[in-house]
């Protein structure tokens, strides 16, 4: 079992744990439990106009994309709140550090091209499910779709592909996140001209 306490231990002393109803991936309301300063980032999330049914319903959903391990859905809610806090301040945002104020105001930010950009896209099955892939690989997609590649059938023969015993247990953002960089690796070998938008630098190193 992921162990919540080793994850914040060194930011969250001894916070009141409170439980509340969410929405799980059924769309049913279910009780889950966090520290006080993870339902703060929560409720500040809907302030600026996040969806927070579908944050919590998606969370429930992706817990289960590592066999590996087993994460509650209490666990995962507040693995991904803890995660969105440091995305944001890594970015430059203006983000309250409700979960953990002791973050670094130096920290480094993300190059452009690494940021994190979640969008809905199709998959095999014809569901819609929302992939986070960096800026860069979604710049180089809409540039595939330029060229006349048909980025539907792009990404449901990604999905498609992970059925493949050599992708076992890849996630449909990790195929789009192999099959896009060795496109661009490609092209880059051929001479054939194309954005560097996935690894700005090229592959010669």
């Amino acid at each position: 079992m992921f162990g919540m306490s080793i994850l914040n231990s060194d930011f969250l002393p001894n916070h009141e744990w409170t439980g509340r109803l969410v929405r799980n991936a059924f769309g049913v309301d279910e009780v889950i439990r966090l520290p006080e300063p993870h339902w703060k980032h929560f409720d500040w999330l809907a302030s600026i106009g996040a969806d927070m049914d579908k944050f919590t319903m998606d969370c429930d959903l992706k817990r289960h994309d590592n066999p590996m391990f087993h994460t509650s859905f209490s666990g995962y809610v507040e693995i991904m709140l803890v995660n969105d806090e440091a995305r944001r301040h890594r970015a430059g945002d203006d983000v309250p550090l409700f979960i953990n104020p002791n973050r670094s105001t130096s920290v480094k930010k993300i190059p452009h091209h690494q940021e994190c950009i979640a969008r809905d896209v199709v998959d095999a099955t014809g569901a819609t499910v929302t992939v986070s892939m960096s800026r860069g690989r979604w710049k180089y997609l809409d540039w595939l779709e330029c060229k006349g590649t048909d980025i539907a059938q792009y990404i449901i023969d990604a999905d498609l592909l992970r059925q493949e015993p050599q992708w076992k247990g890849r996630t449909l953002k990790g195929m789009l996140d192999v099959l896009l960089l060795e496109d661009e690796k490609k092209r880059y070998f051929s001479n054939e001209p194309s954005p560097l938008y996935i690894n700005p630098k090229g592959y010669d190193e």
